[in-house]
């Protein structure tokens, strides 16, 4: 099952999305059929010309207009996923009921103890959203989610990326309004904090550098945002859980900015 096709990891699956698209057909097996999460013409032929090569290899995509239903996962991206996922069950197991897919879909979170994507990790004053979205094809539908969430609200992000990554379309999507609150996630592959606050001031935001994520998100939370979102890379957001586990993160309520 292939979910989607986005412009990441590029120096090892190509230059463009056809290119990664091949790649990611490599998975593809004889007598198995292929679940494709994409409705692009310039993307499925690729994956129809794969699938012909393999013995009984069919490919089958999604559309705009399968169907969908309710879901426990919080993030607006998550549509798309769970037609592929659906359509998947119905494949693997056609006699499979709408009440059992509905059930799963309901109760994802709690089955998989899936984390970090759209993640509530604190509701109220502030509100605190952790998402490892960490590519463009990612990283719009999300910022498109936190804009409409943040909306008459005083609020901040905390970010931090890694030293691969083409990071200017990224920015160009990050709120004006947002402080950003800078950090590089506890790895080597990190993109210094100095390193990526330049980027961030060189187009025009307003940032605040910190010493580590957690470091980050006491400082945003003690500043009286009333909204924090926390991202721009999985390490990040695999950061931020850990902070929280080992009570790094203070939880007390921070007061509104008027």
């Amino acid at each position: 099952m292939v979910t989607s096709v986005g412009l990441d990891h590029m120096a090892f699956l190509g230059p463009d999305r056809a290119s990664i698209a091949r790649e990611k057909a490599g998975i593809f097996k004889p007598k198995v059929m292929a679940i494709v999460g994409e409705s692009d013409p310039e993307i499925l032929p690729v994956f129809n010309e794969v699938a012909a090569s393999l013995d009984r290899c069919y490919v089958y995509p999604i559309g705009p207009y399968d169907e969908v239903f309710p879901t426990d996962l919080q993030g607006d991206y998550q549509v798309s996923n769970a037609r592929t996922a659906i359509m998947a069950a119905r494949v693997a197991k056609p006699s499979i009921h709408d009440h059992q897919i509905r059930r799963g879909l309901l109760r994802v979170v709690a089955n998989t103890g899936l984390r970090g994507r759209w993640d509530v990790l604190e509701e109220g004053n502030p509100l605190v959203v952790a998402d490892s979205a960490h590519n463009v094809h990612g990283w719009v539908p999300v910022m498109k989610q936190w804009n409409r969430v943040r909306a008459g609200l005083n609020s901040a992000m905390v970010l931090g990326v890694v030293n691969d990554k083409d990071t200017d379309e990224m920015v160009a999507h990050i709120p004006q309004a947002c402080t950003v609150y800078a950090c590089a996630p506890a790895i080597p592959r990190a993109l210094p904090v100095e390193d990526w606050a330049q980027r961030l001031r060189a187009a025009g935001r307003k940032v605040v550098e910190c010493d580590s994520v957690a470091d980050a998100l006491n400082r945003a939370k003690a500043d009286g945002f009333q909204a924090i979102y926390v991202g721009g890379s999985s390490f990040v957001v695999a950061d931020t859980l850990a902070a929280y586990r080992d009570g790094l993160v203070s939880r007390r309520r921070s007061a509104s900015r008027d």
